[in-house]
């Protein structure tokens, strides 16, 4: 008895739990039921919903933005402080260019980059004369001879010098008429490298046993960074390129060098890219688009995150057999330049394994004349390998032989331009 009024008990739930079931079931159909909207409604909603989302994400990004901002506020407070300690408190005289100067190499050297560098304003005006290909000033090349004498060892043609009639194996004794040597030639050269484009410099020159005056207008001196000489044998001419860095205006001059070559009948170039340690990625990448087609892939960049393709955007000019040379001090630039070549036209490589260096600089230019230098992203060849610590692999490994007077790589690139 007590068993079966267990059973019905338990059957009661049973019932019990069903018709609770079934009301919920109704109770959800019905809601469903009043939950039906419009086309227009729903677009509402979306609305709203697209708007809020919007809303809610403005104010996170706004809130980090200035969670990261008051923390770097925070962090130039700290640095603004120490600064004005040490000027105010310090017990011996404190230059503020160089706790200026000091707190940026700070930064600089806390990087883990091998690249980044800040360069003083005479590094830096270097670093800009070889990278813009010009300079302002005379355009000769001086020497101190023995007994402390300034003699003018190379005039370049065309040059403000050249054009003031100054002369190979002139001896500079004045200068805007202070005398000048060995002892204090540093002053002059300070001098000029800071005169301005037009101002006038009056040299009195000692030419044999004669007294020779000029009067020199500063100018810009073009750096010449590509250079040719031709091989001709006996069948057939090769045209030797020298690219010693990739400035501004080396495109200008590889293409008028190129066109002289031509014109002189060359059937095949062999360019050489030893002790080439870079310079302007966009110098670069226009020459090697001379000896590709339009759309090719000249290089990739990463950032670590994404993957850009940079492509050439010039028409193919150069049609002949082409053969590089490069070294343990082809670097940068002038490995993108290399593999390129080697990607897309399968250029034959002499020498031996490249530098690798496959990262790429920000040149940052202070308000003092400074510059800061670091790295911002790492280049790919066109077929996404990574030269970084890697190099260029040459398909002809060639080494020179210490104190041999001949040049084994030049030469094995001759010989495989000649027999194209």
């Amino acid at each position: 008895m007590a068993r079966k009024k267990a059973t019905e008990k338990k059957e009661e739930k049973t019932v019990k739990k069903a018709k609770e079931e079934k009301t919920v079931e109704k109770e959800t159909s019905d809601k469903v039921e009043s939950c039906v909207f419009g086309v227009w409604e729903v677009v509402v909603i979306a609305l709203i919903a697209v708007v809020f989302g919007l809303l809610l994400g403005s104010f996170l990004v706004y809130n980090k933005y200035n969670n990261d901002k008051g923390k770097r506020k925070d962090n130039i407070d700290e640095i603004r402080r120490v600064y004005n300690s040490l000027l105010d408190d310090y017990y011996n005289n404190v230059s503020e260019e160089e706790l200026v100067n000091g707190a940026i190499m700070g930064m600089i050297g806390s990087l883990d980059d091998p690249y980044a560098l800040f360069l003083s304003k005479e590094d830096a005006q270097d670093f800009d004369e070889e990278l813009k290909g010009y300079y302002n000033g005379l355009g000769v090349t001086i020497q101190i001879t023995y007994n402390g004498q300034i003699i003018v060892v190379e005039v370049r043609e065309g040059s403000p010098a050249d054009k003031a009639s100054i002369k190979v194996g002139d001896i500079i004794t004045k200068m805007d008429s202070k005398a000048y040597n060995a002892d204090n030639y540093l002053d002059m050269i300070y001098i000029i490298n800071n005169s301005k484009i037009g101002e006038k410099r009056e040299f009195e020159l000692l030419r044999g046993n004669d007294i020779v005056n000029a009067v020199v207008t500063i100018d810009k001196v073009e750096l010449d960074s590509v250079t040719s000489i031709i091989y001709d044998g006996a069948d057939k001419k090769v045209g030797i390129i020298g690219i010693n860095n990739f400035a501004a205006n080396t495109y200008s001059q590889f293409l008028k060098i190129y066109k002289e070559l031509e014109e002189a009948g060359v059937d095949s170039l062999v360019i050489d890219l030893r002790f080439n340690m870079g310079g302007y990625i966009s110098s670069a990448r226009d020459i090697a688009s001379l000896f590709i087609e339009k759309g090719s892939v000249v290089y990739k960049t990463s950032d670590g995150k994404n993957i850009e393709t940079i492509v050439s955007e010039k028409d193919k000019v150069i049609d002949m057999p082409v053969v590089l040379i490069i070294n343990q001090y082809t670097a940068s630039s002038a490995e993108i330049f290399a593999a390129c070549l080697a990607d897309n036209i399968g250029v034959d490589v002499v020498g031996v394994t490249s530098y690798g260096k496959g990262t790429v600089q920000k040149l940052m230019e202070l308000s003092d004349g400074t510059y800061v230098k670091y790295t911002v992203y790492e280049w790919l060849t066109p077929k996404g390998e990574k030269i970084n610590e890697v190099g260029v692999v040459p398909n002809y490994v060639v080494d020179l032989t210490e104190g041999k007077n001949t040049d084994d790589q030049l030469d094995k690139a001759v010989s495989i331009a000649i027999n194209k």
